[in-house]
């Protein structure tokens, strides 16, 4: 049976692998943020999931406008 970490490692590559291959911004099934959804204002960690799609396809500017805080 896989060790904890072993799981934990194989979801985050398939998450990884999933940011790289679809574009948050512009697919609608992508969870969105819900305290945005629900007050209009952006928290804190906004911007994540567009920051990871743009660093891992080599955008350091692109990331850095999505999320500069992180």
């Amino acid at each position: 049976m896989p060790s904890r970490k072993r799981i934990a490692v194989a979801v985050v590559l398939v998450a990884l692998v999933a940011l790289y291959a679809v574009d948050p911004s512009s697919a609608w099934w992508v969870p969105k943020c819900p305290f945005k959804l629900l007050t209009g204002w952006s928290c804190p960690a906004c911007g994540i999931q567009r920051f990871v799609h743009a660093l891992l396809r080599g955008h350091i500017a692109e990331a850095l406008r999505y999320n500069y805080y992180l």
